[in-house]
């Protein structure tokens, strides 16, 4: 009975450290998708290049309600931010993996100021593949630039 304890105490070893190298790769393994996993949607967070028009009301013509237009152009973005029958003001910015990072020029005083709007991002499936897509934190995408809105992206990417 001895010399059967003996083996399988030897298996038992050898299957232990077996499993122990094995969650070691594993692990290893794992540490080494996760900054790339974290790229890689960071990534799909990001904004392509493009117009964008953004509303806090999900639709447009909403008084008291503030509105986006800009561009995006190899991470680098223009526009405008105002209100319905109100001021504009101007911005420049950057596209950040979480959030947009503008600076806001006030159209009276001239004084620029630095703002920040978050980007959330969601998988949707689109004919029958996932897919990222990317919206601006607290507004809604309003689709097609009107009249009002390519005036003022033209007045705010003229500078």
């Amino acid at each position: 009975m001895l010399g059967f304890t003996a083996k399988q105490t030897k298996w038992q070893a050898f299957f232990a450290v077996a499993i122990a190298l094995l969650g070691n790769i594993a692990l290893a393994t794992a540490a080494q998708s996760q900054p790339q996993q974290l790229q890689e949607l960071q990534e799909a967070i990001a904004l392509p290049n493009g117009t964008y028009l953004y509303g806090e009301a999900p639709q447009r013509d909403q008084f008291n309600q503030e509105y986006l237009v800009f561009t995006v152009d190899q991470g680098r973005v223009q526009g405008a931010s105002y209100y319905i029958q109100s001021e504009y003001a101007c911005f420049t910015g950057t596209v950040a993996p979480d959030a947009l990072q503008l600076a806001i020029t006030d159209p009276y005083t001239e004084e620029v100021s630095d703002y920040a709007i978050a980007l959330q991002g969601e998988t949707v499936i689109v004919a029958g593949e996932a897919q990222r897509q990317t919206s601006l934190k607290g507004y809604h995408a309003l689709g097609e630039l009107g009249e009002l809105e390519q005036t003022l992206l033209t007045a705010c990417t003229r500078q």
